[in-house]
């Protein structure tokens, strides 16, 4: 098979994951535009030419429900039964999303289908039994740490730093003043960024959490101002509240909170 024929199969489960994915196929792009790419993500990945064989509607829930562990279990073999009889990819990259990815991992194992990981599971720091399922059906780790290699080379384990795929994305924020008056935020207040993730599921566990914090902080100083985070995937109407609520500038809130 020729280079331009190469048939890559990504597989993500979240935001993060499809965005840190869509910046591996653009690269891919550049080496060979004639690569073909499937996956299972959403606009990201779809916007930088990946054909989606399903997105994450069924994906990104909290907790061991029936409802959600099921959602997984067909999807899985769905894609294993996709790849093996129809797509029969040269590669399939897994992108973060551990616990499912490493469960599908197994069945690609069986099936003969080289899988490399990038962004690995954190095993560095907790959960290390997941190190047998790695080194037993994984091809190749693609560390976004320095550490993460040298970790995974001592466990003799196939791997190469890539480096954090944040760091390409990150502005240059060097401009404090203009930031706070296109937000209307007071620049004699400390600013407080609040970040309640970037699934629906995840701010209706935490929003009233994180409400409760700020009435607490505000009890006690009248010198502070809250702006909460607003992921670019999430609707307008995802969440509503008594604060000043900054859309699609993670890394600039990051940059200039107190």
């Amino acid at each position: 098979m020729n280079n331009s024929n190469k048939k890559i199969f990504i597989i993500t489960g979240e935001f993060s994951g499809d965005k840190h994915a869509a910046g591996v196929v653009r690269e891919l792009k550049k080496i060979n535009p004639d690569f073909i790419i499937e996956g299972v993500g959403e606009a990201n990945l779809e916007n930088a030419g990946v054909k989606l064989f399903r997105n994450h509607e069924k994906m990104a829930k909290m907790g061991l429900t029936p409802t959600t562990i099921f959602n997984h279990l067909v999807l899985g073999i769905d894609i294993i039964n996709y790849l093996k009889n129809d797509f029969k990819p040269d590669i399939v990259l897994l992108v973060d999303y551990g616990a499912f990815n490493l469960q599908i991992s197994k069945q690609l194992k069986k099936a003969g289908i080289k899988t490399f990981y990038f962004i690995p599971p954190q095993i560095w720091a907790s959960r290390k039994y997941r190190l047998k399922t790695i080194k037993k059906n994984i091809d190749k780790v693609l560390t976004i740490f320095p550490f993460e290699k040298e970790f995974y080379d001592k466990e003799g384990i196939n791997s190469e730093f890539v480096g954090h795929p944040i760091v390409s994305e990150l502005p240059i924020c060097n401009n404090k003043e203009e930031f706070f008056k296109k937000h209307n935020l007071d620049l004699n207040k400390k600013l407080i960024g609040i970040f309640p993730g970037s699934r629906i599921f995840e701010i209706k566990f935490l929003l009233k959490i994180f409400l409760k914090a700020i009435k607490l902080i505000e009890n006690k100083r009248n010198d502070v101002q809250f702006a909460f985070s607003h992921a670019l995937s999430l609707k307008d109407s995802a969440f509503s509240v008594p604060y000043k609520t900054i859309k699609g500038e993670n890394h600039q809130l990051l940059a200039y909170y107190d």
